[in-house]
């Protein structure tokens, strides 16, 4: 639910997959930042700017200037999610969109979660509270990944066995092409029969941040 041709700003791009596929497939420009320096550097072919940006610096020029912000599976990091929720709703317009992605359910936490830095997983109700503490309205929250679960649930147990500098990479990487194309069915399926299913691996929620800017 926004215009064609709004501007919207991805806080934690790291290397703008997100952001080019947003742009391709909505007529939007997408901003990004990130503080990964390394990761921005490979971003390329973009319509909108890329920033090195901690966004509690706050520059004047982007204060305010965006129709919607992304913040994708960047919050699970963060120790106040709160503070730093409210401080990305400073580069919002008046009623911008609020677009956030977390990992759920504490009860998958995994030796990978710790491994990747996650401070947390979400459940609705938290999503709900965590928006309402920062003004954010207009609330929908969505589990998505039900179909995952059974892998989430596998690589937790897996990951008790394996050694602490093999982590992230045992428990991120899928091990063949055939494992991509099971993966890519199974969200497929999920997303024909299930608009929202009441259980999932992920949440997005989505809002509106009715707070004026001050700049």
């Amino acid at each position: 639910d926004y215009k064609l041709g709004s501007k919207f700003f991805e806080i934690g791009c790291g290397h703008g997959v997100v952001i080019k596929q947003f742009e391709e497939t909505f007529d939007t420009v997408v901003d990004g930042c990130d503080l990964n320096i390394l990761a921005l550097s490979q971003i390329s072919g973009t319509k909108g700017k890329i920033y090195c940006l901690n966004i509690f610096e706050k520059p004047k020029d982007l204060l305010g200037s965006y129709d919607g912000i992304l913040l994708l599976d960047v919050l699970e990091h963060i120790y106040n999610d709160v503070e730093f929720l409210q401080n990305s709703l400073e580069y919002l317009k008046e009623d911008g969109v609020v677009i956030v992605n977390v990992p759920a359910l504490n009860g998958l936490f995994s030796r990978y979660d710790s491994a990747a830095g996650h401070k947390r997983r979400y459940t609705k109700k938290m999503m709900r509270k965590l928006f309402f503490d920062c003004g954010i309205t207009d609330v929908k929250n969505s589990y998505w990944g039900i179909t995952l679960m059974p892998i989430a649930i596998i690589r937790k147990l897996v990951l008790l066995f394996v050694p602490q500098d093999k982590i992230i990479s045992t428990g991120f990487k899928t091990p063949n092409k055939f494992s991509n194309l099971i993966l890519n069915w199974l969200l497929k399926t999920e997303n024909s029969l299930m608009r929202s299913p009441f259980i999932g691996t992920s949440i997005i929620s989505i809002g509106r941040a009715k707070k004026s800017t001050e700049q």
